[in-house]
């Protein structure tokens, strides 16, 4: 009888888990459509294409930088920016960074072994990078764009392997 309640319990353990776990999936493709929908109706749509003359009439900025920066800090779950969210990462960057609640130690200290720094690559090419951009097309989050300062634009399919080579996409110098 024991083996039989034992037997049903683990039944509704494994089912209430699954249904956890479907329940708290998030679909990106979803996400991605919504946030491309949230960009096409942009309240800044009609403006953007205007004149500097037209825009001052309007009383804009003379360009659309903040019109463009409002959509690029939109949140994709919500279709719009969320300043109030602002306050809270403040209170919570000077909570994390008063004195009196720092981890001893520093990424990158000789004498820190949890956080010590760990070379990946690639090893024959010297300079810094200037900027890098996860792939919005890859699902599985894995391809990212680097580019150097001296030039060049570098390609990971794998970001998340450690041995996956970084492949020379474009070598472009930079025009003086």
């Amino acid at each position: 009888m024991n083996r039989i309640k034992y037997f049903f319990t683990f039944i509704i353990i494994v089912a209430s888990l699954h249904t956890y776990n479907e329940s708290n999936s998030v679909d990106y493709d979803q996400i991605r459509k919504k946030h491309s929908e949230f960009l096409e109706n942009s309240p800044y749509k009609e403006t953007k294409s205007l004149q500097r003359d037209e825009r001052k009439k309007l009383q804009l900025p003379p360009n659309a930088y903040a019109e463009r920066m409002w959509e690029l800090s939109m949140n994709p779950y919500t279709g719009r920016t969320e300043p109030e969210k602002l306050f809270y990462l403040q209170k919570e960057l000077r909570e994390k960074n008063d004195p009196q609640n720092r981890i001893a130690g520093v990424p990158g200290e000789p004498n820190n072994d949890e956080t010590k720094w760990v070379h990946r690559g690639p090893y024959n090419v010297g300079g810094r990078t200037k900027g890098i951009m996860w792939d919005p097309n890859d699902p599985t989050n894995e391809t990212v764009f680097a580019g150097g300062i001296s030039g060049g634009i570098f390609k990971n399919t794998s970001i998340s392997n450690q041995n996956s080579p970084c492949v020379l996409v474009d070598e472009t110098l930079p025009q003086n």
